[in-house]
């Protein structure tokens, strides 16, 4: 019933903006609700459509017409100021969405669902806008920065500190914080993210209050210390810890690369005793082999159940160590990173006000790591060289890889130093090369006169 009256409002709420979309020589030409031809909306409509679909376009386009109608009652444009989009966009989410905001500085604001109001809606219409900016700028109608390259979550994956949602008065909206965002210079940060120097701690916390067992704190562990993705860290092979002689390192697979171990992390001693108290405490009584490996050990002498005594007990038993799991389920088959967030990991968030995923830590590690490069080598060379070994050392073979978790710039920042110190070797000042250097290697870069 709930899900129907959605349905009937939402189809009530376009109504009262409705386009009309005519096909003409192979193209849509879009109109607006005035019944006038929009150039901006038809090129918008058409550059979507053709890589992507029909429906995902038209919500781009509904999307932005509501933003240029209420941009045209003040006045204002494709290429209003940020301060102005912001403005338009949070008027539209209260008015038409029924969302609430609170803000504890002018670049800090949360976004509430109320009782008329859909988190899923709203996700939906800020990432059309974010979409539709992304094509404005594309198309010549805007420069600088998309003022909306927000870091967007439904309920569920709320991005924020658990201090801030212990002082923000909560009790005045009716739910919790839908999404979440930092806008500083026009460009938008999750605070959760590059302020996160706590979240290690209040994870591992929450894993002790969720009583997880020892596989589980050492996988957590294994992420913390290598900022691996959840499927690297849960399903990495015995075999990866036997290359480093089951000592404080372990080798695992990078996602896409196939399941070759081949990034080598350095465990703290901390999680190089879960893994050895989970092996020979744990394992154990998950292990199909264990009875026949009891019986081997019996010839051998009484063998303990020891990661360093299972490599030659697999081995003498011709078992590729390469197939066999490192961390099991109960039934003694691969623990699947799927089963890790569905079970352990929910069991922790419930314990937090917070909801954070495997892969935000994997987002704080990165920022850790660079601004570390950053702050501490000051020569720009030695600045790329760092970024560089890094990039190797998380398997990514381009700087595009490195701009999705650069939220604080350092990257950027010392990937644009290196290339201005390039040209000046070159007796050249021109930053339109750099510029063009920069964006062929997927990264923005700031002009003079840009803050």
């Amino acid at each position: 019933m709930k899900e129907g009256h959605n349905s009937q409002n939402k189809r009530a709420n376009l109504a009262d903006y409705s386009l009309r979309f005519d096909k003409r020589d192979g193209n849509i030409i879009v109109y607006d609700v005035k019944g006038r031809f929009s150039e901006v909306l038809t090129q918008i409509y058409n550059d979507i459509a053709r890589p992507s679909t029909d429906s995902n376009a038209r919500g781009v386009v509904y999307a932005m017409s509501l933003f240029l109608i209420e941009a045209e009652k003040r006045n204002k444009g494709a290429n209003a100021s940020a301060a102005d989009v912001r403005e338009i966009v949070e008027y539209i989410l209260h008015t038409r969405y029924g969302a609430d905001f609170s803000r504890t500085a002018s670049s800090h604001v949360k976004i509430y669902t109320g009782e008329k109001s859909n988190p899923y809606t709203i996700k939906t219409f800020l990432s059309s806008m974010r979409t539709g900016f992304e094509r404005l700028f594309a198309n010549g109608y805007r420069k600088g920065k998309n003022p909306l390259t927000a870091h967007q979550t439904v309920a569920k994956d709320l991005s924020s500190h658990v201090e801030d949602l212990k002082t923000t008065a909560i009790e005045e909206f009716r739910q919790s914080p839908v999404c979440y965002y930092r806008m500083t210079d026009e460009t938008v940060i999750p605070m959760f993210v590059t302020d996160g120097s706590t979240l290690p701690d209040l994870m591992q916390e929450a894993a002790k209050a969720a009583q997880w067992r020892l596989s589980e704190h050492a996988i957590l562990g294994i992420i913390i210390n290598g900022g691996c993705r959840g499927c690297e860290s849960v399903e990495v092979s015995f075999h990866g810890w036997e290359l480093c002689g089951f000592g404080n390192q372990i080798k695992v697979h990078n996602k896409g690369q196939g399941r070759t171990p081949r990034k080598l992390i350095s465990l703290s001693a901390e999680t190089e005793k879960l893994c050895n108290d989970y092996f020979t405490l744990e394992r154990p009584l998950q292990d199909k082999r264990y009875s026949d490996f009891l019986e081997w050990a019996q010839k051998k002498g009484d063998a303990s159940y020891t990661p360093q005594w299972y490599a030659i007990y697999l081995t003498e038993k011709k078992i590729d160590s390469k197939s066999e799991p490192l961390f099991l389920n109960d039934r003694g088959r691969q623990y699947l990173s799927k089963t890790f967030c569905r079970q352990a990991w929910t069991r922790a968030r419930k314990k937090l006000r917070i909801t954070p995923t495997p892969h935000h830590l994997r987002r704080w590690y990165v920022n850790k790591e660079i601004k570390f490069i950053y702050e501490n080598f000051q020569d720009v060379r030695d600045q790329y060289r760092e970024m560089k070994k890094f990039m190797k050392k998380m398997g990514w073979k381009r700087w595009k890889s490195v701009h999705p978790y650069d939220f604080e710039g350092y990257a950027t920042n010392a990937v644009e130093a290196y290339i201005i110190a390039q040209l000046d070797e070159e007796s050249s000042s021109d930053h339109e090369v750099a510029a063009e250097m920069m964006e062929k290697l997927g990264l923005s870069i700031r002009m003079k006169g840009e803050k």
